[in-house]
């Protein structure tokens, strides 16, 4: 894991990130298996972040890309090249 963030709008959830290029979401209560696992970066996860209301995460990576998730769906709404 090199990555870790806590929703900002409850003390159960939370966010990794890692060296297999995957973005997990837990619950703390339940930590034995994530929430959902999402995919689509090339390259590990190096820094991820809640946006303030806990709706969207955003990620970086040595590949040059920052996505923002949608946390609801696991899907990327958003990707900036270049950062």
């Amino acid at each position: 894991m090199d990555a870790i963030t806590c929703d900002p709008t409850s003390d159960r959830f939370f966010a990794s990130g890692s060296h297999d290029k995957t973005i997990k979401l837990w619950d703390a209560q339940k930590p034995q298996k994530a929430l959902n696992i999402l995919t689509g970066n090339k390259n590990g996860i190096w820094c991820l972040n809640y946006s303030h209301d806990g709706k969207r995460l955003v990620s970086a990576s040595s590949d040059g890309l920052c996505k923002i998730w949608d946390v609801k769906s696991g899907k990327c709404t958003t990707e900036f090249t270049g950062h």
